[in-house]
């Protein structure tokens, strides 16, 4: 594990740990108004992680994907990473969040059609399927967008019954 000191405080990374900041901004489909914010969002979030006295994440295991024209794209850059993650496993996402007609949670990319979201965007169910799948120790999904809680019933249901006290 790397740690990092500065001004007393100590921040751990678990070695060979890596985050994937997604945002997405702008859109071909005149439906999805264009989110300035989402980019913005990418670049604090980034800031935050690789603070030192914050984070501490070394900037080499955090990779930017702003406005990504092709799902598919994505989905393999993110299995890539996943699959040789072993310490913690940070995906980010700024955008648009839509519902499939089966109320489905899908992330959109910068092609994503209003009419056709779990065709052309980003399904949860894909960004899930690669967290679980992943060797890392940690596994940790920020959604920044509408829907999001879908995410949490999509995980529940893929995991069975689950006991949530609290």
């Amino acid at each position: 594990m790397e740690t990092f000191q500065e001004s007393g405080a100590d921040v751990v990374v678990p070695d060979d740990s890596h985050a994937v900041l997604i945002g997405v901004s702008a859109y071909e489909d005149a439906e999805f108004r264009p989110i300035r914010a989402a980019r913005r969002s990418v670049e604090a979030m980034r800031a935050l992680l690789t603070d030192p006295v914050l984070c501490g994440w070394p900037p080499d295991r955090v990779t930017e994907i702003v406005n990504p024209s092709l799902a598919v794209d994505v989905a393999t850059g993110l299995v890539d990473l996943a699959e040789k993650t072993t310490g913690a496993l940070l995906v980010y996402y700024a955008g648009h969040g839509v519902l499939s007609p089966r109320a489905e949670l899908c992330l959109t990319v910068t092609s994503t059609r209003w009419n056709r979201p779990k065709i052309t965007g980003l399904t949860w169910e894909t960004v899930a399927e690669v967290l679980r799948s992943s060797s890392a120790r940690v596994r940790l999904a920020i959604l920044d967008c509408c829907f999001a809680g879908q995410a949490i019933e999509a995980l529940t249901d893929s995991c069975g019954p689950q006991n949530h006290s609290g």
